[in-house]
């Protein structure tokens, strides 16, 4: 895939929405199989065939029953060929993207970026994870267990820092809500000293 484009001036573009080519959302089907679009089980199943309805592009399904993206892709030449790709392969195209954007503003050599902390939603399970993973991997990135953390985590995360900055630390509790695009999580973390 030639272009991918992320960020904050790609959402106000308005050929961007709507268009057959645009893919989006891939973590909401990261680790999903095909069967959970067309005959699900349970409500998050439900939930996300729902969804799957409102998306421009389209899914399929390999030899193994797992879930494709099929899109149109334009070639150099301005033809149009067809192309699947895993959900984990777009995930990877967006993560490399964005390792070559700090590489470039850091001023560092294309490559010099190896590991990355991930953040993904609190629902994500095992599979989904494993997935995610991948994607870095794919995106020339090693993310170990303990740099893929959950969302609520890295705002805490995040939080405990500028509070250590501004008052040294100590025990507290932090109510984390996390409001997702399709999700709304809440979650208390207690810190125990500095």
């Amino acid at each position: 895939m030639r272009n991918v484009a992320y960020g904050e001036p790609n959402q106000s573009n308005a050929h961007w929405v709507m268009n057959e080519r645009l893919i989006a959302d891939m973590k909401r089907v990261i680790g999903a199989k095909y069967l959970q679009l067309t005959n699900p089980n349970n409500e998050a199943e439900e939930r996300l065939q729902y969804l799957t309805r409102y998306w421009p592009f389209r899914f399929a399904m390999d030899e193994n029953k797992a879930l494709q993206v099929e899109v149109d892709v334009e070639l150099e030449d301005g033809t149009i060929r067809q192309e699947r790709y895993r959900p984990l392969d777009i995930s990877s195209m967006v993560l490399r993207k964005l390792r070559e954007g700090a590489e470039e503003y850091l001023g560092l050599e294309p490559g010099a970026i190896k590991r990355a902390v991930i953040a993904h939603p609190a629902y994500f399970g095992v599979v989904q994870k494993e997935e995610t993973k991948e994607a870095a991997r794919l995106a020339g990135l090693e993310v170990m267990d303990e740099m893929l953390i959950s969302e609520p985590m890295a705002a805490t995360l995040s939080y405990r820092e500028r509070r250590r900055d501004m008052e040294g630390g100590g025990n507290y509790r932090t109510l984390v809500f996390d409001l997702g695009a399709g999700t709304f999580d809440i979650t208390v973390i207690e810190v125990r000293g500095s």
